[in-house]
């Protein structure tokens, strides 16, 4: 699953990295216990773990009689943090806790599960409470992309952009959690391509609807780990400039919200940064959450539509008025 971020695919790799750190050793067998996945995708994600480890600085051994994979050199930068296995668990579990059930048990699960926590490097972030109707979502969607009989498909009602709401069959790759919000990026059938769904917009509890037999790879836009521009709409692209106040400036430019973001700063302490975005509302929402400190400032259509939330927001804040105007 996702993490703070996140989605399935990387949370497991992270364990699997710290795994090696820690124990030295990955075993397949414990690996289909953890993740539920079968032993292609061990091969897989140990493929991305050996182009990881070229610029990392360790190397992992072949797979031995199907089952174990071995740590077989670390360079010294490496080796020194591998002499602090204990910090990197209380980091992962840190991690792990800030997100809540179900996606926690992608990264702090089995042995390495633990009760101390890193308390100089902290993460924050909106859990997801189980019981609720997005945990079950994510755990449907969970056992069908990990089922024993294959990935499967899953139907289930979304809204259809006129006020209704319409069926669809998708197979799901990946889910992640941007700005609070968690979300499924899957393949469309219905479409032919790839689309993005948030899960707390969903009509319905997914269902399975067969197995996967179509082996696809994610694109790279939809595996990014863009903050801005995560939501992507076909044909469409606009780069959207939001001005920021010296008063938060410094700490928004700090952070890599995109890969294609831009920056300009100026010698009062303000800035400019600009994304590119697939929607211009997009960058509005995030641009109010700064309240004052930042103004939204080009194209004409984003400033616009962050004109009218302002006001919408306003008129919501009114005081109501009596018929005779007390």
């Amino acid at each position: 699953m996702a993490t703070t971020s996140e989605n399935e695919s990387a949370g497991r790799k992270i364990a699997m990295v710290v795994e090696l750190l820690c124990q030295r050793r990955i075993r397949f067998s414990h690996y289909r216990e953890v993740y539920g996945k079968e032993y292609r995708s061990f091969q897989r994600d140990l493929q991305h773990l050996r182009k990881i480890g070229v610029y990392a600085g360790y190397t992992i051994s072949d797979i031995k009689d199907r089952e174990l994979v071995e740590l077989v050199a670390l360079d010294g930068k490496t080796r020194n943090l591998n002499k602090n296995a204990a910090q990197i668990e209380r980091l992962t579990a840190t991690i792990a806790r800030a997100l809540g059930e179900p996606i926690a048990r992608e990264l702090a699960s089995g042995d390495r599960a633990t009760n101390e926590t890193d308390d100089f490097f902290y993460v924050a972030a909106p859990r997801l409470t189980e019981g609720t109707e997005v945990a079950d979502i994510c755990t449907t969607l969970r056992a069908a992309q990990s089922s024993t009989a294959g990935r499967a498909a899953v139907r289930f009602m979304y809204p259809d952009g006129r006020g209704g709401a319409r069926e669809r069959e998708v197979e799901p790759y990946r889910l992640t959690l941007r700005s609070g919000n968690f979300y499924l990026i899957g393949y469309d059938r219905g479409s032919r391509d790839w689309r993005t769904f948030a899960l707390d917009r969903f009509r319905s509890l997914p269902v399975k609807a067969g197995t996967c037999t179509t082996a696809r790879e994610l694109p790279e836009k939809y595996a990014s780990n863009d903050v801005i521009g995560f939501i992507k709409i076909p044909g469409s692209s606009i780069a959207v400039t939001v001005e920021l106040s010296s008063r938060v400036a410094a700490g928004v430019v700090a952070r890599t919200w995109q890969d294609a973001q831009q920056v300009e700063r100026f010698s009062d302490g303000r800035a400019r940064i600009t994304f590119t975005a697939s929607d211009v509302n997009e960058v509005v929402r995030w641009a109010l959450g700064f309240g004052a400190d930042a103004r939204v400032v080009a194209p004409p259509e984003a400033v616009r539509s962050a004109r009218e939330t302002i006001e919408a927001i306003a008129r919501a804040l009114a005081p109501e008025t009596s018929a005779t105007g007390h």
